[in-house]
């Protein structure tokens, strides 16, 4: 636990420099565990899944162009029948390689 009187040398023994952000989508989303929360039917869902189909095609999301990478959608209480209805009402467009359910 640190104290008051901690100066600026001690933070730094305690706290290791940060490292350098992977953003996912620039300036927006970045790796690691981000959370969506929002009420129920506000259409979480859909944007998690359209958001993991332009990341794998490398799409441009509103304004930020994307690389493509592999993406994993885990979405584990909808059946694959509701998945491939939603790509379908997504995209007309072949699902890249790189999106895995």
């Amino acid at each position: 636990m640190l104290c008051r009187e901690t100066n600026l040398l001690t933070l730094k023994l305690y706290f290791p420099p940060r490292c350098r952000l992977r953003w996912l989508i620039p300036g927006l989303l970045p790796a690691g565990l981000p959370l969506l929360a929002g009420a129920s039917k506000a259409g979480k869902s859909w944007l998690c899944l359209w958001l993991c189909l332009q990341l794998a095609r490398g799409g441009e999301i509103w304004g930020r162009t994307t690389q493509p990478q592999t993406v994993l959608y885990l979405c584990l209480e909808d059946t694959y029948a509701r998945i491939q209805g939603r790509l379908f009402r997504l995209t007309e467009d072949p699902v890249p390689s790189r999106l895995y359910f």
